[in-house]
């Protein structure tokens, strides 16, 4: 972050270069009706197939996992999705992970923190511990041989530019046993 007087401004790299534009999950859900009977998570896969959006099913169960770990109250269609050519429309991908800021119990105080407490989630599942159900069920060989150990996610992300070392070593404690509970 950068300040001009005291005016904040972001010095993060935009996750879209030139000819490129963000789709965001609202826009994807929304592209086909849902049938009956089908899960939000479901539709939005089955959305993102019929779209030919790649690689998406992994890269959405990484940011539920990732949401469970760091306690993400706020993944809402609004802030993920996809990334797409501007002028050919053809898809690039699914859009990197980004607005966690509502996470790491940014609403608690230290010693109120119970790192094991389930708390809200969106948009595929009411709670925490129901949305990485259904990443786990999905993709339980995968994380297995393929994904990080939970450790090592927390660690990437407490190791992150916009949190101090001064600072990660404070979310350890509370991260380590939802890695362990994983």
């Amino acid at each position: 972050m950068l300040f001009e007087g005291s005016q904040p401004y972001s010095v993060c790299t935009n996750m879209t270069a030139d000819r490129q534009d963000f789709v965001s999950g609202y826009y994807i859900f929304s592209a086909f009706p849902r049938g009956d009977g089908v899960s939000a998570y479901a539709h939005f896969l089955n959305c993102c197939e019929k779209l030919g959006i790649p690689d998406v099913t992994e890269l959405l169960q990484q940011m539920m996992i990732l949401d469970y770990l760091i306690c993400n109250q706020d993944r809402h269609f609004g802030n993920f999705g996809a990334i797409r050519d501007a002028v050919t429309l053809e898809w690039m991908g699914f859009a990197p992970i980004f607005d966690s800021g509502t996470s790491l119990w940014f609403d608690q105080y230290a010693t109120k923190i119970n790192a094991l407490a389930d708390a809200p989630a969106k948009p595929f599942a009411a709670t925490q511990q129901e949305q990485l159900a259904l990443a786990k069920k999905a993709c339980k060989r995968w994380i297995s041989r393929r994904w990080m150990d939970a450790k090592t996610m927390c660690l990437l992300f407490l190791n992150r530019p916009i949190l101090a070392n001064r600072t990660a070593h404070r979310f350890w404690p509370m991260l380590w046993p939802r890695a362990v509970n994983f």
